[in-house]
This record gives C-alpha cells, sequence and structure tokens, in this order.
C-alpha cells in the first residue's frame, strides 16, 4: 500500500496542532494564578520587598512535595479574608480573587491527597506495657503491673524507645496473657465478693500517742479526769495558746473564746 508524502506531513501537523492546544491550555490553566501571584503578591513578597521573610516567587510550586503548603495555605487564608493585598494596594475584583482562591485550594488538595496516597502502610499499633498500665489505672482505677514476672511480654526496644508501633509485635502467647491480665484486673475491679467495710474506731490520745498510757497516768496525778487529747506541761507553750487565738477581759487575763 502506498502512502501519499502529504498524508506524513497531514499526521505530523496534526500532532504538533494537539500538542500545541494541550500546552496553550496548560499555560492557560496556570496563567490566571501565576498572574495573580504578580499582580497583586509579587509587589510586597518578592525581590524587592519581603514583608513577613515570604517572597511569593520563590515558593515551591510543586504541591505534591509540600514544601511550602503552609505558606501557601497562609496566603490563601489571607487573599480569602481580605487581608491581602492590603488596602493601599490595587485591589483584585471579586472574579479575580474566586479564580486564584479556588485553584490554590484545589493544588493544596491535590498535594496533600498525592503525599497520602504515597505514604508507607500504616502499621499496627497496640498499648505498651507501661501504656497498659496507665490506661488500666485511668479507666477502672486498678492497680495492676504488667512488668511482673509471668505477666505482659516485655516490649521489644527500638533505639531505646518502646513505642515504635512496628516493633511492637503480637504473638499468639501475647494475646494469651493480655487476655489473664483481663481477667486479673476485672476481678480487681468488680470482686465476686464484696468485703463488708471494717469500722475502727480510736480516740484522740490512741492516734497521737499510741494509747497514751504514760501521758494518762501523769493526768491521774493531777486528779484531771478529762479525756485525754493533747498533754501540755507547765512551762511549755503551744501554738493554740498563742494570743490571737484567745480575747482579753478587761483585767487583763485570757480567757478561752
Amino acid at each position: 500500500m502506498l502512502h501519499h508524502p502529504s498524508q506524513g506531513f497531514l499526521a505530523k501537523s496534526t500532532t504538533c496542532f494537539i500538542a500545541f492546544v494541550f500546552m496553550a491550555t496548560s499555560a492557560s490553566a496556570a496563567g490566571p494564578f501565576e498572574g495573580f501571584l504578580k499582580k497583586h503578591c509579587v509587589r510586597c513578597h518578592g525581590p524587592q520587598k519581603e514583608e513577613g521573610d515570604i517572597r511569593i516567587d520563590r515558593l515551591s510550586r510543586d504541591f505534591k512535595a509540600g514544601v511550602d503548603s503552609h505558606h501557601w495555605a497562609e496566603a490563601l487564608d489571607k487573599v480569602n479574608s481580605g487581608e491581602m493585598p492590603p488596602e493601599d494596594e490595587p485591589q483584585p475584583t471579586q472574579d479575580e480573587i474566586a479564580s486564584f482562591v479556588s485553584k490554590l485550594d484545589l493544588l493544596l488538595k491535590e498535594g496533600r491527597a498525592a503525599r497520602m496516597a504515597a505514604r508507607p502502610v500504616v502499621a499496627h499499633y497496640r498499648l505498651s506495657r507501661k501504656e497498659y498500665q496507665n490506661t488500666v489505672y485511668d479507666l477502672l482505677g486498678v492497680r495492676y503491673d504488667p512488668a511482673k514476672p509471668g505477666e505482659l511480654n516485655e516490649d521489644t526496644l527500638w533505639h531505646g524507645y518502646e513505642r515504635i508501633g512496628s516493633q511492637l509485635s503480637l504473638s499468639p502467647s501475647h494475646v494469651d496473657r493480655y487476655y489473664r491480665a483481663a481477667d486479673i484486673v476485672l476481678d480487681r475491679a468488680f470482686p465476686a465478693t464484696s468485703s463488708e467495710a471494717r469500722k475502727i474506731r480510736k480516740t484522740a490520745a490512741e492516734l497521737r500517742y499510741g494509747g497514751g498510757k504514760s501521758q494518762q497516768e501523769a493526768l491521774d496525778r493531777f486528779s484531771i479526769k478529762r479525756p485525754l487529747r493533747y498533754l501540755l506541761f507547765p512551762g511549755r507553750t503551744g501554738n493554740a495558746l498563742s494570743s490571737n487565738w484567745f480575747g482579753k477581759d478587761g483585767a487583763g487575763t485570757q480567757r478561752a473564746l
């Protein structure tokens, strides 16, 4: 089958035309965005002036890498709220603001989605022994020591850290130990037989003097029959006898209030 020379020329022309249209479309898509920056942002955040130590012309346009995403997000908020550009600068129209904000928001979302898709698989994470101990106490008020012999397995360390999810493996034997630990914790939190509360009655002398036998003998020598609370010997002043604890009558003698 013979091909006419004009057919090859036509195919090449068509290919070039399609490529040109694609490049023109891409340029027009990025044009309003960059045009807005040059018209309203670079004057205050460019080579001649760096307000807030930010240069718009130097911010990364690679939104998938997300190097300057926090700066772009701040610029988005300021333009959307009308804080940028300042009042003394030429103001963009509402259509320009809407176009710029929509484009920048789209770029930020696409970059965030690309970074999330490129993340490695998240490893399953379980509580370490210390975290399990603290959680049990916070939830049930039960003190349980998982580091005792026969309790939970020792956590695997990675460079001295014991809370790395990828290193906290969970074997079948470890699961069995968790079940046994849960039984112990629940038995302590909700005992099957409730023990009766014991009532212990002690006097002030028993609490302060461990019975107060010798102190009571001193009171008996002075024929004092009142119950012993605090023994104060003559010549010794206690805090309760400070002047601010008592009032004074007209004769100047102290009396208890």
